[in-house]
């Protein structure tokens, strides 16, 4: 936490961020007036990323974070400033598969393809990447939730809605479609 912060802040009454996210660099380098996104939490029991919350940098390479929601519910936002605490920020790893063909013949021998940003999966999704154009400077990302509680990943930029597959258990329904 900021140690700038006045000592009698607590008088006024703020509630400070759960846990922040910040950029490393001089201001006016290419990562400023970024924004981020976040989606609702993971609430599904038995899912793989059940009780996290996931947020990324929007609008460029979209590197997604997340955090556990009981660290952010337990984090202390109000008080003296030496007292306030943050919750702690993990970076995700995305593993893609182009269709259900290439997941099923790549998932039970362990063959994945890794992706720290959204930016680099939809540079290398052959559904995708010719439509792109040169330079794929935005993913314009947007986090959200399916009707079974799947999260879900919406690329603006693209057009398209990715379904993060283990984020529902392997005993619920799915429509066939």
């Amino acid at each position: 936490v900021d140690p700038v912060l006045p000592e009698d802040d607590e008088k006024y009454g703020y509630i400070y961020p759960a846990t922040f996210l910040g950029h490393d660099g001089l201001a006016g380098a290419f990562f400023t007036a970024q924004a981020i996104v976040g989606g609702p939490p993971v609430e599904t029991e038995g899912s793989d990323f059940e009780g996290r919350y996931f947020f990324s940098n929007f609008p460029r390479e979209a590197q997604i974070y997340y955090s556990m929601v009981e660290d952010l519910m337990n984090a202390t936002t109000m008080g003296p400033p030496e007292s306030l605490t943050l919750a702690p920020i993990y970076n995700a790893k995305l593993r893609y598969y182009a269709s259900d063909a290439d997941y099923a013949a790549n998932a039970p021998n362990g063959t994945f393809r890794y992706f720290n940003t959204v930016q680099k999966l939809l540079e290398d999704d052959p559904n995708h990447n010719e439509n792109l154009g040169p330079n794929l400077d935005r993913t314009d990302l947007r986090i959200g939730q399916g009707i079974y509680g799947e999260l879900l990943f919406i690329s603006k930029r693209v057009g398209t809605i990715y379904v993060v597959k283990n984020s529902l258990p392997e005993t619920t329904a799915k429509p066939d479609v």
